[in-house]
This record gives C-alpha cells, sequence and structure tokens, in this order.
C-alpha cells in the first residue's frame, strides 16, 4: 500500500481495527490519512439489504477544526444526510 503522507495507515492489522471501528461507530473519522492537516469524516449510504453502496464525505482542515468539533458540529448533519438518502 502506497502511504500519501508520513501518517498514512498502512499495516493491514490497523486498518482493519479502523473499519470494524467503523462498522460500530457508524462513520469514519481520519486525519492526516491522504492530506496533511485534513480532517475526514464520512457515513454510509446502505441499500435494501443493508450493505454500504456509497457514502456521504466531508474533509475539513485539521487546522481550524479537531476531532471533537468535527464529531460535535458536522457528525449530526452528515449522519441527517445519509440516512434521509437511505429514506
Amino acid at each position: 500500500m502506497h502511504p500519501y503522507t508520513h501518517k498514512t495507515i498502512t499495516d493491514r492489522d490497523a486498518i482493519n481495527a479502523d473499519i470494524v471501528e467503523c462498522r460500530r461507530n457508524g462513520y469514519a473519522l481520519t486525519r492526516d490519512q491522504v492530506i496533511l492537516n485534513e480532517i475526514s469524516l464520512a457515513a454510509p449510504i446502505t441499500g435494501p439489504g443493508g450493505r454500504s453502496e456509497a457514502a456521504v464525505q466531508v474533509s475539513v482542515s485539521g487546522l481550524s477544526y479537531d476531532f471533537d468539533e468535527v464529531r460535535a458540529r458536522i457528525l449530526p448533519a452528515v449522519l441527517d444526510t445519509a440516512n434521509g438518502i437511505l429514506a
């Protein structure tokens, strides 16, 4: 796997652990994985069988936001949007 930044996770076990956490949380939240100082948040759009078919994704500057702010201010809108597409 090609690392995009020096913080890109490339260890297979670490990636699998992140996937498990994302499934448990119902969203993904990352920092510095592709672009330094970028926080990315994504929520799945699932099909009739419950399988993820697409996602709603937002990226913000890590210089302007931290994880707590993203969870408090942006996550609810992302989840509402993803769930609205499901309806």
